[in-house]
């Protein structure tokens, strides 16, 4: 903001600009916890489909491992190593479950 009244700091002591700058500044401060909350919905959005895509490919592949008489799907395995992810996931974005 000095930046634009370099040339005439008198306007700084007007009271329309000083209004004018305090608005811009409580904008500023919304628009970046506007971002700060688009990122968390993103992580968690992100979250979900791996979660997601996870559980179907699990499934499709236990589903092959009955038809062709594989060893099947170990689900405790699967939710340990789901348990980690989360962990994980959370340490690593800031996350609190």
């Amino acid at each position: 903001m000095n930046q634009l009244f370099k040339n005439n700091k008198e306007l700084l002591l007007n009271t329309s600009v000083i209004e004018l700058i305090n608005y811009c500044k409580s904008l500023e401060n919304e628009i970046i916890d506007n971002k700060q909350k688009f990122t968390i919905e993103n992580k968690l959005i992100e979250l979900i489909k791996d979660i997601y895509f996870s559980i179907i490919d699990t499934i499709q592949e236990d589903n092959d491992a009955k038809r062709f008489r594989n060893n099947r799907i170990d689900y405790e395995f699967a939710l340990k190593n789901l348990k980690t992810y989360l962990e994980n996931f959370s340490k690593d974005n800031n996350f609190r479950f």
